[in-house]
């Protein structure tokens, strides 16, 4: 499950990224452009409205199910309650991987520099965390 405020688009380009949808990178602005002009359809549906809501995006190479959870200002609230929930219908917490896209972006660059990189070098960055997660199955 990718996790993210709200008020962007890390997660929801995670996601669709997880899934095959899009490239793990893009080489240049002309791609980077094209692919954020056909990719609109996907993210639309995943801003703040939809915080504390878990949706479902698809099933990713190793049957793994891919999910999107947009946790606004008090993330640790709503993880806390989606981890218990999962205790509670008997699932082991093992089997879950929940990544917190902001904080791999904040730390590769710092809160601030986040704000001044290009559209290309956010997504670049997006499908490194991916690649990571991707080894990790």
């Amino acid at each position: 499950m990718y996790y993210w405020g709200g008020a962007n688009f890390f997660a929801p380009l995670a996601a669709a990224i997880h899934l095959g949808f899009l490239p793990l990178n893009v080489k240049n602005q002309a791609e980077f452009r094209l692919i954020s002009n056909n990719c609109t359809h996907f993210i639309a549906r995943c801003w703040q409205q939809n915080v504390g809501s878990l949706i479902y995006c698809g099933r990713g190479k190793k049957n793994e199910d891919v999910y999107i959870l947009a946790v606004g200002k008090k993330p640790a609230l709503i993880l806390k309650t989606l981890t218990a929930m999962v205790t509670l219908l008997g699932e082991d917490l093992l089997n879950y991987r929940f990544v917190n896209c902001e904080e791999h972006i904040h730390k590769r660059e710092g809160k601030k520099g986040i704000r001044f990189r290009s559209g290309l070098s956010k997504y670049n960055s997006i499908g490194e965390m991916v690649a990571t997660v991707h080894k990790g199955l």
